[in-house]
C-alpha cells in the first residue's frame, strides 16, 4: 500500500472527505447527544478548525492523502519559519495501524534532515497518538495542560 500512497494538493471538492474524516474522528465525543446535535456540534468545530487552520498558517500546504485512486486522509503541513510543522494529520479508521503514518512522519523527518530543520507538531494530552510521536523521537518542548508542543531534531 505504500508504495501507492500519493499526496494531492486539497481541492475545493474535497472538502466533503475532509468533513467525513473529521467527523470520524470527533463522533465519538458527542455519544449520548441527540444526533441532530451532535452532527451540528461536528460541523460548527469542523468550519472553526478550517477557519483555525487557513487563518494561523496561509501558506500551509494542504494535502489529501490517497492510495491509488482512494482518499484516506489528509496532512497539513506548514514550513515557513524555516521549521516543518505538522498542523494535521488524520487518515481514515480503515487505514490507520498500517504503518502509513510512520511513513509520512519518517518522511518529513528525512526532509527535516536534509534541509536542517526541526519538526513541531501539537498533540491532545489523552490523545493515543502521544505515545506514537515519542516512539517516532519527538520530545516534549511545552506544556499548556490539554496540549503538548512536540519537537524532533534531526
Amino acid at each position: 500500500m505504500l508504495k501507492t500512497l500519493t499526496l494531492c494538493p486539497q481541492q475545493p471538492e474535497d472538502k466533503a472527505f475532509v468533513f467525513e474524516l473529521f467527523a470520524e474522528l470527533r463522533r465519538s465525543i458527542f455519544i449520548g447527544l441527540p444526533e441532530a446535535m451532535a452532527e451540528t456540534l461536528v460541523r460548527q468545530q469542523f468550519e472553526i478548525q478550517c477557519a483555525n487552520y487557513t487563518n494561523t498558517y496561509p501558506d500551509a500546504a494542504f494535502n489529501i492523502v490517497k492510495t491509488g485512486q482512494v482518499n484516506i486522509g489528509r496532512l497539513v503541513i506548514d514550513r515557513s519559519g524555516g521549521a516543518i510543522r505538522v498542523i494535521d494529520i488524520a487518515l481514515l479508521a480503515a487505514y490507520r495501524n498500517r504503518g502509513i503514518g510512520t511513513f509520512l512522519i519518517r518522511t518529513l523527518q528525512e526532509e527535516a534532515k536534509l534541509t536542517s530543520a526541526c519538526v513541531y507538531l501539537s498533540v491532545e494530552r489523552q490523545n493515543p497518538a502521544l505515545r506514537w510521536y515519542l516512539r517516532l523521537g519527538f520530545e516534549v518542548l511545552q506544556d499548556n495542560e490539554i496540549y503538548l508542543q512536540l519537537k524532533w531534531l534531526p
